[in-house]
C-alpha cells in the first residue's frame, strides 16, 4: 500500500514540476525571444505639387547604432491616404518612423513619428 501510495504521489509531482517547467519556459521564450509585431497605418499627402504619381514612398526607421534612417522593407504607391504594414517589428521595442517620397533625384520627407510595436493608425505626412 505504501509503495502505491508513492507511485502516485510521484506521478503528480512529475506533472507537476513538468507544468512549473512549461510555465517557466514560456514565460522566457517570451521575455528573451523578440517576439514578431505589426505597425501600420497611412500615409497623407498634403502638398501634392512637389509630389507625383511616379514616384515611390518608403517607410524608414531610426536605427540608433549608427544614428540614421534606414529602409524598411515598405514601399508605396505615391497617392494620397495610402495604407502600409511594416511586419517586422518588435513587440515591446520603441521605434521612430518617417515616410520617404522619392522621385528622380528628389527626396522629401515627412515628420518623425514615434510608436511602440504593435501599433496602428500611425499616420505620416509628406508636405
Amino acid at each position: 500500500m505504501y509503495n502505491n501510495f508513492m507511485k502516485k504521489n510521484k506521478t503528480w509531482l512529475f506533472a507537476i514540476l513538468l507544468l512549473i517547467g512549461g510555465i517557466a519556459l514560456a514565460f522566457l521564450w517570451n521575455k528573451f525571444i523578440p517576439q514578431p509585431a505589426i505597425i501600420s497605418g497611412k500615409i497623407n499627402i498634403v502638398n501634392k505639387n512637389g509630389i507625383t504619381k511616379n514616384g515611390t514612398i518608403y517607410l524608414l526607421y531610426h536605427d540608433p547604432i549608427d544614428n540614421s534612417f534606414k529602409e524598411t522593407g515598405v514601399i508605396a504607391d505615391a497617392k494620397d491616404g495610402v495604407t502600409w504594414t511594416w511586419e517586422r517589428a518588435v513587440t515591446g521595442k520603441k521605434y521612430q518612423l518617417r515616410a520617404q517620397f522619392r522621385f528622380d533625384n528628389q527626396a522629401t520627407e515627412s515628420a518623425t513619428v514615434t510608436v511602440v510595436a504593435p501599433a496602428n493608425n500611425v499616420d505620416l505626412i509628406l508636405e
